[in-house]
């Protein structure tokens, strides 16, 4: 059974500037579901290539009973 999406959301498009390993802006995305968190974090360089976060999956934080 798939988790009930309770609330997502995320930065806007090149709001947060980054210099942190080229990147020029940092995009940062968060699903929160009953039984976890998915964020994605990411540095992006002007072209809007990822130059460091999460590639294929965002990081799951599992809910600890």
């Amino acid at each position: 059974m798939w988790d009930q999406i309770i609330f997502n959301g995320k930065t806007r498009d090149k709001s947060r500037t980054s210099s942190l390993r080229g990147a020029s802006y940092a995009h940062s995305e968060v699903e929160i579901l009953e039984e976890k968190i998915i964020l994605w974090d990411r540095g992006l360089n002007a072209e809007g290539n990822s130059v460091y976060g999460a590639e294929k999956d965002g990081y799951i934080f599992n809910k600890l009973d």
